[in-house]
């Protein structure tokens, strides 16, 4: 800093050549002053020269040529350390109207860390050396449903943690992230899975493209709205549709439950009722005929015409 001489009371100027001052390196100051003030030349990262006070470098104000939007910075950090972290210079970002800093690790990778980030200690290292630092957790012989942990990979899930070779009940082995199987994501190697497909499968009859089981039953889901199957609230209004064949049909929407009930009901009666019985009938004569059941399995077409009316044709024919 420039201080006074009380010898021959003139001004003893401070070196800054090299130093660097935000996104300012001070080259060389200039012979002339500006009412006594020193006025040094500058480079910008951005590669500008600009001319700037000693005193505007000292305190922080100036720390760019202007290609970045001013923001004052309250407190400097550079040069000052957290953790592993040394604060090099603010940079041009911004998070959240927050300084960003560029920081050099003592590993040598350079990190872009928010101000508060650093003042409160949540970031002291870069990525590298926090997964280094992180304790691995041992999970080796421990068993989740069907799976029993056998070994640690090198592989990492998007979360950063530990893959681990396991082997499942069944014989089979496959790979989990740690953090899957404690939350229970992973029971099996998905031999459970098929197992209760195959299980449900056995108890469903599912004929011309719908599953008879579920087109009889008259339970209400448990997520419904309104207790009626198929009608649910629709900006303050009742949408009706119904379900069949792997096709959802629009019924309308009405402004009472009462309405939408009633024309879900209807479509019921025309889609479900007519495959139901034609099916009864078609089972009843099968059983009696096996082969005549081979060569005439069931067919039932829906066509809706414009007024929205349904139409069925079924086959085989059934006196």
């Amino acid at each position: 800093m420039e201080q006074r001489n009380p010898e021959n009371q003139q001004f003893v100027m401070s070196d800054f050549t090299g130093q660097r001052f935000g996104m300012l390196t001070a080259l060389e100051p200039l012979k002339e002053r500006d009412q006594g003030r020193v006025i040094w030349r500058c480079r910008c990262d951005c590669g500008n020269t600009v001319l700037r006070y000693s005193s505007q470098l000292r305190a922080g104000v100036k720390t760019n040529c202007g290609c970045v939007p001013v923001m004052k910075i309250r407190e400097d950090l550079s040069g000052q350390r957290f953790g592993s972290l040394t604060v090099i210079r603010p940079t041009e970002k911004r998070s959240h109207n927050r300084i960003v800093w560029e920081c050099c690790c003592d590993c040598g990778e350079t990190v872009l860390v928010e101000t508060q980030y650093l003042k409160d200690g949540s970031t002291k290292y870069c990525k590298k050396c926090q997964k280094e630092r992180r304790p691995k957790r041992d999970i080796t012989g421990q068993r989740f449903g069907m799976l029993t942990a056998l070994y640690s990979t090198e592989k990492r899930d998007r979360s950063q943690s530990v893959i681990w070779h396991c082997r499942c009940d069944c014989g089979n082995e496959a790979d989990y992230s740690c953090g899957d199987l404690q939350r229970g994501n992973y029971l099996s190697c998905g031999c459970l899975k098929r197992a209760a497909a195959e299980k449900l499968k056995d108890q469903t009859t599912h004929v011309a493209g719908t599953t008879v089981e579920l087109i009889r039953s008259k339970k209400i889901r448990t997520d419904s709205t309104t207790g009626v199957t198929g009608v649910n609230m629709y900006r303050g209004k009742y949408k009706a549709k119904i379900h069949f064949q792997k096709k959802t049909y629009c019924l309308g929407t009405y402004q009472t439950l009462e309405e939408a009930a009633s024309v879900r009901k209807e479509a019921e009666e025309c889609l479900f009722g007519e495959f139901l019985g034609f099916y009864e009938k078609w089972k009843e004569r099968a059983g009696a005929n096996p082969e005549w059941a081979a060569e005439n399995p069931i067919s039932f077409v829906v066509n809706r015409d414009e007024t929205g009316y349904f139409h069925v044709s079924m086959s085989p024919f059934l006196a």
